[in-house]
């Protein structure tokens, strides 16, 4: 259970199904398991399976932890595209 990769559910609100797609795809790149960012977060793994099926979102203090995790550039890039805000 610990590599596999969920995606989210089929009844979940759009900006979490968005969010979860992206880091499924930011985990690909990285070739890292829930299990590994779940140690490298200090997060239980059932919380990593959570964000990745789109059950619950990371809070805001936690963005940096994962994008380190990730080995991101900037916590921007867990944003999705479709969250950009232009004015």
């Amino acid at each position: 259970m610990g590599g596999k990769r969920l995606g989210p559910g089929r009844k979940i609100d759009r900006h979490s199904r968005v969010f979860a797609e992206h880091l499924n795809q930011l985990m690909l790149r990285a070739s890292m398991t829930p299990a590994e960012l779940a140690r490298k977060i200090a997060k239980s793994l059932g919380s990593v399976h959570h964000y990745l099926q789109g059950r619950s979102m990371p809070r805001l203090q936690e963005l940096p932890v994962i994008a380190d995790a990730l080995n991101l550039s900037s916590v921007k890039d867990l944003i999705p595209d479709e969250w950009a805000v232009t004015k």
